[in-house]
């Protein structure tokens, strides 16, 4: 079998009949999870769902005002994403004379030219962005990047298949950059079905302070308090990405961060630790005080005191001097 049938014919059929097999599995397991949830809500719990459900189409609306570039930025790529493969002409005709038959309205030639020059931009400045700026180059790994080249080789085979820039040059990538853009395609197809939007909290940032936690409102995010450490849990299938942890923190140490794992498709735990953090205990009756990071964030200021209290020891210490 050659690498063109395999391409055309096999992976082809087998990247479409995929992809809205995990689409529709992760929904499930999302729907799962959510009714799950309303276990913990006493009252009202069908009024929870609908909300959740409703909110769920409205992804990073807790910062559409208050990051209004970032959000639009990101509103515009996903949506040119979708758009762009779905009413691209070629492949409107290439529906059109295969076994399918399918045909609809496609977008203008210029439109889509258009259209498929800005996704090859937005991929090149998340590239940039991910490099240049320090904070989040620490905070990436190869994969971060190569998701991004992965997302952009579609559109630069699908481009340079048509307009053909190496003709009389390079024949080998002329005769073969439309099986190219195929490929590539289909890779992207299998990935989305393993692709996540996940909370990611900056270990280095994060001062443990669970204002994301309890401003969850699908309780995807939670932490827990043992004897010396504060550890947050996340649960990915629960999850609506409605930034609102993203919003609420003090510190920016929050951010929504896409992730392709083979093992979180499968990962049905319905939370898991994402950091840990030690707690510090009272000087005088050994509750917890806060954690390291509240300290040393409220160190950097001039109100700090040496001796570590809680607020019940602060009020004791208040009531004896007033005596």
């Amino acid at each position: 079998m050659t690498f063109y049938a395999f391409v055309h014919n096999y992976l082809l059929w087998f990247s479409f009949l995929f992809l809205p097999l995990a689409l529709a599995t992760r929904f499930l397991f999302f729907i799962y999870h959510i009714v799950k949830s309303t276990g913990k809500i006493n009252r009202h719990r069908w009024k929870y769902l609908v909300s959740v459900l409703s909110r769920s189409l409205l992804p990073l609306h807790h910062i559409v005002f208050k990051k209004p570039l970032y959000s639009s930025l990101r509103f515009i790529f996903h949506g040119v994403l979708i758009v762009l493969p779905l009413w691209l002409p070629m492949h409107i005709f290439t529906s059109a004379y295969s076994s399918v038959g399918w045909v609809w309205t496609p977008l203008p030639v210029d439109i889509s030219e258009g259209m498929t020059i800005a996704v090859l931009l937005f991929c090149a400045i998340f590239l940039l962005h991910r490099a240049i700026i320090t904070k989040i180059r620490k905070n990436s790994t190869p994969r971060d990047f190569l998701f991004l080249i992965i997302i952009a080789l579609p559109y630069v085979t699908g481009f340079l298949s048509v307009h053909d820039p190496f003709k009389n040059h390079l024949s080998f990538l002329t005769n073969n950059m439309y099986t190219w853009h195929v490929f590539t395609g289909e890779i992207m197809l299998i990935i989305i079905g393993f692709l996540f939007i996940n909370v990611y909290l900056d270990n280095d940032e994060c001062i443990a302070c669970g204002a994301c936690a309890e401003n969850c409102p699908t309780l995807t995010l939670g932490y827990q308090d043992n004897k010396r450490t504060r550890s947050f849990y996340y649960s990915h299938y629960q999850c609506i990405v409605c930034s609102a942890c993203v919003s609420i923190c003090p510190v920016s140490a929050v951010s929504l961060k896409h992730s392709v794992s083979l093992k979180e498709f499968f990962q049905f735990k319905p939370k898991y630790p994402i950091l840990t953090q030690e707690l510090i205990k009272c000087d005088q009756c050994e509750r917890n005080v806060a954690s390291l990071g509240q300290l040393i964030k409220i160190a950097q200021c001039d109100v700090f005191n040496e001796q570590k209290l809680c607020a019940r020891c602060r009020k004791l210490n208040a009531a004896r001097l007033m005596e």
